[in-house]
Formats: structure tokens, C-alpha cells, sequence
């Protein structure tokens, strides 16, 4: 095989990876909450998450979705 045209797999997806994935520290820092109020939301299912380890992540979709979902216009 030619090394030259040998192209790792993960290389090209390790960007997208963690474009997808947030971790603890992301999403309190981009939702302006404390560490305890995103354990809050995780314990009662309003936010999904996969633990590897001891790290908590979280998808961007799944942050985005929710900010969506609660999305209000203010009254009129």
C-alpha cells in the first residue's frame, strides 16, 4: 500500500466529533447555569447525555433542541 494515499478514518471525523459533543463544562458555559442545575436537568431526563468514564457529554442537537422546544415569543 502507498503510505501517500493512506487517509485515517478517524482523522477527518475527529473534527465533526467534537463539533457534535459537548462536555460539562460547554454547556453550563453556554447556557449561563451552574454545574448543579445541569446535574438538575440531567437527573430528572430534560437534557440527554453519555458518560464515558467519569466525563459527561452531551449532544449540541440535543442542547439546541431543548432551547428550541422552550422557545417563547413574550407576551404581546
Amino acid at each position: 500500500m502507498d503510505s501517500q494515499h493512506f487517509v485515517c478514518p478517524l482523522a477527518n471525523q475527529s473534527k465533526s466529533l467534537s463539533d457534535d459533543w459537548l462536555d460539562n463544562q460547554d454547556v453550563t458555559m453556554q447556557l449561563h447555569i451552574s454545574l448543579r442545575t445541569l446535574q438538575e436537568l440531567r437527573s430528572k431526563g430534560v437534557i440527554p447525555y453519555t458518560k464515558l468514564g467519569n466525563k459527561v457529554y452531551y449532544r449540541r442537537a440535543d442542547i439546541e433542541n431543548l432551547l428550541n422546544a422552550n422557545f417563547n415569543y413574550g407576551h404581546k
